[in-house]
């Protein structure tokens, strides 16, 4: 009974993650709703992809596609974090 319940939270976390990550990750590099909406459409795409073909070629689980996601969006938050503190403004550093 614990084994199927635990089953049932990872897959809940599983399909959060797919539904949140994208977005997030497109909040980092986009300036607009529209963008952002286009960027995690983009975001998305790349991950489905991408944990698919490592599914297949290193014989690994599912899982591989939220694995994916995370990785974009660390290395989103790394790059377009260092990225967004340069252009920020004296008057809008001294509001962060």
């Amino acid at each position: 009974m614990t084994v199927v319940a635990a089953m049932r939270v990872v897959g809940v976390l599983l399909v959060a993650a797919l539904m949140v990550l994208p977005v997030a990750t497109s909040r980092l590099v986009a300036r607009s709703f529209r963008s952002t909406i286009l960027w995690s459409v983009g975001v998305s795409t790349v991950s489905v992809i991408g944990g698919l073909v490592a599914a297949r070629q290193w014989d690994l689980a599912r899982r591989t596609i939220v694995l994916s996601t995370v990785t974009l969006f660390a290395l989103t938050s790394l790059l377009g974090g260092r990225r967004r503190r340069t252009h920020l403004t004296d008057a809008e550093a001294v509001d962060h």
